[in-house]
C-alpha cells in the first residue's frame, strides 16, 4: 500500500522524537528540570478503554489528563479533557463506504479557541491522498484546508502537501512540501523540503534496521528565513531492545555552537501491568556550568514516566 504524505519519515521522526521522558518544562536556573508523570490505563466491562494521566512539572504546578476511547468494527470515538479546561472529541470511520476510505471529525475547545475539523484520507495500492478541513470558531471567516497526495512506484514514494488559509481578510497559501522516500525491507531514506512564508526547510533522514534488536536513525535540516540561514540540525539516535522487558534509546542533537544535546531514555516492564520510563536530556556545552542568562536554553532535564495497566 502506498504511505500517506504525513507518514512518509515516520520511523525516523518516532526513533528521534518519541517517548523521551524528558518534555517537562521550568525555568531551569538551577540547571535541572525534574517532571514526574504517572499514568493509568484499564478497559471498561462495555469495552471503553480508560486513561488517566498525571504530571508534576519542575515548577511545582500539575495537570491531571483523562481520555476514553471506544471502538467497535470500523468505528471509533475518542474523547478527552484535562484540567486545564480543555476538551477534545474525535470519531472516525475507518472503510467507509469503500474500503481504504477512512472519514473522521472532531470538535476541541481550549484556551486558544475552539474548533471543528472534517477530514478524509483514501489509501490505495500505489497513491495515497488526503484532506482535511478546520474551521475555527472566531469573529469572521477563519478555515484551513490541508491537502496531500503521495504516488508509490516500486520502492520510491513522491509526495507534496499544501495548506491553504481562508480569512475574512484576505486568503493565503501557508506552506507547501514535497518529499521523496526510498524504502527498502531494511531501510528508509527521505528528502523533504518544507516552504512555510518566509521560511524554507530543507532536510535528510535516514532509518537503518541494523538487526532485530537494534535500529538507528539520522536527519540533517537545513533553515533559512529570508536572507537569513541558521545553524544545520544534525540528529543522530539509536534504540535497543536488551530484552523483551528493556529498552534503551539515545539521541545527540548539534545545532551550532551552543545547543548540543545528548538525551537517554530507558524503559522497563516492571510486570504485565507497570511500564517505568527515566530519561535525561542533558546539554554537552554546559554540563559542569550553566550561565544564568541563558539558563531557557542550556538546563538539563530529567524525566520519569509510571505507566499502570
Amino acid at each position: 500500500m502506498a504511505t500517506f504524505h504525513q507518514s512518509l519519515g515516520k520511523k525516523v521522526k518516532d526513533l528521534l522524537n518519541k517517548n523521551f521522558a524528558t518534555g517537562f518544562k521550568g525555568s531551569a536556573k538551577s540547571g535541572a528540570d525534574i517532571g514526574v508523570k504517572f499514568e493509568a490505563k484499564t478497559t471498561a466491562t462495555n469495552g471503553v478503554e480508560l486513561t488517566s494521566t498525571l504530571a508534576k512539572n519542575p515548577d511545582g504546578s500539575t495537570q491531571a489528563v483523562f481520555n476514553g476511547k471506544y471502538k467497535e468494527d470500523n468505528f471509533s470515538v475518542e474523547t478527552g479533557y484535562n484540567t486545564d479546561k480543555d476538551f477534545s472529541t474525535e470519531a472516525v470511520f475507518a472503510d467507509a463506504f469503500t474500503k481504504g476510505l477512512e472519514l473522521s471529525g472532531s470538535y476541541n475547545v481550549s484556551g486558544k479557541g475552539t474548533n471543528a475539523k472534517l477530514s478524509g484520507k483514501y489509501q490505495h495500492d500505489h497513491f495515497a491522498t488526503s484532506l482535511d478541513v478546520t474551521n475555527y470558531f472566531n469573529k469572521g471567516l477563519n478555515v484551513v484546508a490541508n491537502g496531500s497526495l503521495a504516488v508509490k512506484n516500486g520502492a520510491t514514494t513522491i509526495s507534496g502537501s499544501a495548506k491553504y488559509h481562508a480569512l475574512s481578510t484576505g486568503n493565503k497559501l501557508e506552506n507547501t512540501e514535497v518529499k521523496v522516500d526510498y524504502e527498502t525491507d531494511s531501510y528508509v531514506a527521505t528528502f523533504f523540503t518544507l516552504y512555510e512564508e518566509e521560511q524554507n526547510t530543507t532536510g535528510f533522514s535516514y532509518h537503518q534496521n541494523i538487526n532485530e534488536n537494534v535500529e538507528g536513525a539520522v536527519e540533517y535540516t537545513l533553515v533559512k528565513e529570508g536572507d537569513y540561514r541558521t545553524d544545520p540540525i544534525l540528529v543522530a539516535g539509536v534504540k535497543c531492545s536488551v530484552d523483551d522487558a528493556t529498552t534503551v534509546k539515545a539521541k545527540m542533537t548539534f545545532q551550532g555552537a551552543t545547543d548540543n544535546r545528548l538525551a537517554i531514555v530507558f524503559k522497563k516492564q516492571i510486570s504485565d501491568d507497570v511500564v517505568v520510563e527515566l530519561g535525561g536530556d542533558l546539554n554537552l556545552k554546559t554540563l559542569l556550568d550553566v550561565p544564568s542568562e541563558r539558563a531557557d536554553i542550556n538546563g538539563h532535564k530529567f524525566g520519569l514516566n509510571i505507566t499502570l495497566n
